[in-house]
């Protein structure tokens, strides 16, 4: 049995909230539930655990991020991680995963077939920023967009490669759970925006004996859209604090006040974009999420404006 994760981003970061030990409130987050990934996986004992890319949110992660990522030093299986697109270093730099290159884990910044002490061949494909050839192996390992998923129909620059060959393909880069045949992206670890609000975030189980995959989930904090004054009053009405909230109606004041008092972050959007869809599970406000990166990310793929999304994220966080 082997263990499939991707797209954990620890070290992600929004909004200004800090929890009681001064750690910001969303990187927390990430944290617990990345925590409660690794108690599973001592628990359940694989045989592997393939980390699909993305291990880290950004190529200068913060300390509390590195050490976090070293419990994967805590699991008595070996453990695959490659290079996420979040992870690529600037030019004469090292991808921050290769300071967990130690002990049972392995890391691929460069495209490599590994065998383990089983004589299994797994390809690990990391996201290198060119397209390179795939060979066979027994599993696929590997972080970029293929053809299939709806949020990757406009690109061009998707992963070419035969499934077929492969038992299993271990893919990374969307965000939310998604399978055709033998390949799966098991989504993010944790929820990060409004594009995963209606998903189950998580893990995968993967039987190869039996090709039975299952989905385990982890703590992932509520993300809430506000679509008229009943949803409102419903969410007002609901237990609980501290959820992030949309609002894609117009609402009076005093209840948009009573929603900032009880959310952790509230995102108002006034016009709805033309022949949309709004609610649970829709991403049709031209926002996929809370932050400046990801907002201009989506901005960038609307406009066909792909080749520019390495540059400016540079320019956004400052590396």
């Amino acid at each position: 049995m082997i263990l499939h994760v991707a797209d954990v981003h620890l070290g992600y970061r929004a909004f200004d909230r800090k929890n009681e030990f001064g750690v910001n409130l969303r990187e927390a987050d990430i944290y617990r539930a990345w925590r409660q990934f690794i108690e599973a996986a001592i628990k359940r004992k694989p045989s592997l655990v393939l980390v699909a890319g993305d291990l880290f949110d950004n190529p200068n992660p913060p300390i509390a991020a590195i050490i976090a990522a070293q419990d994967l030093w805590l699991l008595e299986c070996p453990v695959l991680i490659i290079m996420g697109n979040h992870e690529r270093p600037l030019v004469g730099e090292l991808s921050p995963i290769h300071v967990l290159n130690k002990n049972n884990v392995s890391v691929f910044t460069t495209p490599t077939i590994h065998v383990d002490d089983q004589g299994n061949t797994i390809f690990c494909a990391p996201d290198t920023g060119v397209s390179y050839p795939f060979p066979q192996a027994k599993l696929l390992l590997a972080h970029g967009q293929i053809q299939g998923p709806d949020e990757y129909m406009h690109q061009t620059n998707h992963m070419k490669f035969d499934a077929a060959p492969y038992l299993y393909c271990a893919l990374g880069d969307l965000h939310h759970f998604w399978k055709k045949d033998n390949m799966y992206y098991p989504g993010c670890l944790t929820r990060l925006t409004f594009a995963q609000e209606a998903n189950i975030c998580g893990y995968l189980e993967v039987d190869l004996a039996t090709h039975h995959v299952t989905q385990h989930s982890v703590f992932s904090r509520s993300f809430v859209t506000i679509t008229d004054e009943a949803s409102a009053q419903t969410y007002l009405a609901t237990p609980g604090k501290d959820e992030v909230v949309r609002i894609a109606c117009d609402l009076k004041e005093d209840i948009i006040t009573k929603i900032r008092e009880k959310s952790l972050s509230l995102k108002t959007v006034r016009q709805t974009p033309k022949n949309s869809v709004v609610g649970p599970g829709k991403n049709a406000l031209n926002t996929t999420g809370c932050t400046l990166d990801e907002d201009y990310v989506q901005y960038s793929k609307d406009n066909k404006k792909d080749h520019l999304i390495d540059a400016g994220l540079k320019v956004i966080k400052g590396v």
